[in-house]
């Protein structure tokens, strides 16, 4: 039984204390060339608050992960969409879930609606089946037992990277963005009556809340078998525009600002995928503030809904948002990003920097991304390898000295020859090379790197390797606050 039964696991502790970005940075790279797909519960705090990302080290895991997993096509990494719609959050303010190297997931109730505790945002892929209605989700349990209590996106992700598993398994070539592709085009319909959905200019339907859709497994892996390979990715970045405007008021037409692509620019991909904005704004109550952007072709993203409990004055240092929604569109055109303060009562803020970057297809001239990131390992183990070399020979050099010394005075020794031995003590690690795919959970104690899912959080999956995340408060039908188990961070 279970999402993908054939799947095998490797497991780190993570999450039982607070980890630091090297933990993170490990977990996510841990045995890359083994564990296919890391499915994560885990991240920054959901309260509807809290703004944070990536550490350097985590975020260099990440575009490692891309250029090396897998044998060089790609690591890849579902996540969470986090549980505090009900507080007001969004993805977007996760720099975990929007990150380019990453999946979203949100969840859905039995009865093919958002879940309450769902967060959505413009960098959200899919939903999948998790609590919030009549029923939970049922899977194996620590103790050799199974629970039916098991909620939240903590669940939805882990079946999502499930899916995917059973994908590889049937093309176990395709690359981190082949797999981005098909999850958006092997969803489902659902709530289809929501005033929510729109038409991008590529003729896909998406969601705020439900992304692209239900995720459905048997169209994921049908697609998949006859899926044609995407080419490279391309990606072009604007110059960081320094506008130093004032920010709109309620009641006052809202502030934009905008970026014209030429028609004749042969730098920017002609076929989009993922499109990021970086923002500096400074704000008294940064939960005040309104940000869109819109595409040429009309797709308007929510780049940050307006967040009642966050009342930091740090406002966006620096901080990138991250869309799918104009996934397919030719970016031909001018974008405009808008934003407002939903308050009269606060004083101005002001937008300091801007800059966007476009990821696609079609380009020319253009750097490949992902770039492969700057890593002291090689060198370390070049080092290592050219010292073990200096002292092989500096003992043969000796050894042979020593021979001929000892000839030379007519004794005989005999050199024993040593027994050919296997000093691989890792049996695991062995059978997990046979894998053909993983996947990576998180709970609220340990992270663990699944072959196709299994457990995967101390959230336990479903007999025989299922892949269900979990929690062990058990979770309500409502939006359980611990669910996903998030890192406790800071939080202004």
């Amino acid at each position: 039984m279970g999402v993908a039964y054939g799947a095998k696991i490797s497991g780190i502790r993570l999450i039982s204390s607070s980890p630091s970005d090297a933990d993170e940075a490990s977990a996510l790279t841990y045995k890359l060339a083994i564990n296919s797909v890391y499915s994560n519960s885990w991240g920054p705090n959901d309260d509807g608050r809290t703004l944070e990302g990536p550490g350097l080290l985590c975020s260099d895991a990440f575009r490692t992960g891309a250029v090396m997993g897998r044998g060089g096509l790609g690591s890849i990494y579902v996540y969470a969409s986090g549980n505090g719609a009900s507080l007001g959050d969004d993805c977007n303010f996760d720099g975990y879930a929007n990150n380019i190297y990453t999946i979203p997931i949100g969840a859905i109730t039995d009865q093919n609606v958002i879940a309450p505790y769902s967060e959505g945002c413009a960098a959200l892929y899919a939903v999948t089946y998790s609590s919030g209605g009549k029923a939970m989700i049922t899977t194996s349990d620590i103790k050799n037992g199974c629970t039916s209590a098991h909620s939240g996106t903590s669940a939805a992700a882990p079946i999502a990277a499930g899916m995917i598993a059973l994908a590889l398994s049937v093309r176990p070539e395709l690359t981190w963005r082949d797999v981005q592709y098909l999850v958006i085009h092997s969803t489902r319909a659902v709530a289809s009556d929501d005033a929510g959905w729109v038409v991008n200019g590529a003729g896909l339907r998406v969601h705020h809340r439900y992304g692209f859709g239900n995720l459905d497994a048997e169209l994921l892996v049908e697609n998949s078998k006859n899926w044609t390979l995407v080419p490279q990715q391309f990606s072009f970045t604007t110059d960081t525009f320094s506008p130093e405007v004032k920010i709109a008021q309620a009641s006052r037409m809202p502030t934009t600002v905008t970026f014209v692509v030429e028609d004749s620019n042969e730098e920017i991909p002609r076929k989009l995928e993922h499109v990021t904005v970086t923002v500096t704004i400074t704000h008294p109550k940064r939960g005040n503030l309104v940000i869109t952007l819109t595409s040429p072709q009309g797709t308007t993203s929510l780049l940050a809904p307006p967040r009642p409990y966050d009342s930091s004055s740090n406002g966006f240092p620096g901080w990138t948002f991250t869309t799918v929604r104009s996934w397919g569109e030719d970016p031909s055109g001018t974008w405009t990003l808008t934003i407002q303060d939903v308050s009269a009562a606060t004083p101005q803020g002001e937008l300091t920097s801007w800059s966007m970057q476009f990821y696609g297809q079609n380009a020319t001239e253009q750097q490949v991304v992902p770039t492969p990131p700057f890593t002291l390992t090689p060198i370390l183990i070049a080092a290592g390898l050219a010292l073990v070399a200096i002292v092989l020979l500096i003992s043969c050099i000796v050894w042979c000295r020593w021979r001929r010394a000892d000839a030379g005075r007519g004794r005989h020794h005999r050199v024993a020859a040593a027994d050919d031995y296997d000093d691989d003590d890792d049996d695991d690690a062995d059978s997990l090379a046979l894998a053909s795919a993983s996947l990576v959970a998180a709970n609220n104690k340990e992270l663990y790197e699944v072959t196709y899912p299994q457990d995967n959080n101390n959230d336990h999956a479903a007999g025989d390797g299922a892949v269900y995340g979990n929690d062990d408060t058990g979770g309500g039908p409502g939006a359980p606050d611990d669910d996903r188990q998030r890192l406790n961070v800071d939080s202004d």
